[in-house]
């Protein structure tokens, strides 16, 4: 960093310091966010619970946390920061677990 942005950025501090307490503040409830849903997916998976949808998540960090999380944030949060990708469960037909029907495939 040069001297010139160092001065700037103090300049502006000065003037204007509630942006960066509000900016501060937003990269704290980022942090608590992150940390809750990480938590949260981590045990969600140590306990074999699936995870059959964003909205078991967003249920659990509530649970947990107290925390409102919209299902889109989960689902970025999930595939961004965590790496995790997931496909809807398809629903099978009773029948196709009959002896008839496991004896024919």
């Amino acid at each position: 960093m040069t001297s010139k942005l160092v001065s700037t950025i103090v300049n502006y501090h000065n003037k204007k310091p509630e942006k960066f307490r509000d900016l501060k503040r937003k990269e704290k409830e980022i942090a608590q966010t992150h940390f809750a849903l990480t938590d949260t997916v981590n045990d969600l998976m140590m306990n074999n619970i699936p995870i059959t949808s964003a909205k078991v998540i967003e249920e659990k960090t509530k649970e947990l946390y107290d925390l409102e999380i919209g299902e889109k944030k989960v689902r970025k949060m999930v595939k961004t920061e965590l790496g995790l990708h997931y496909r809807r469960v398809s629903e099978v037909p009773v029948q196709s677990n009959s002896e008839r029907c496991l004896v024919l495939r």
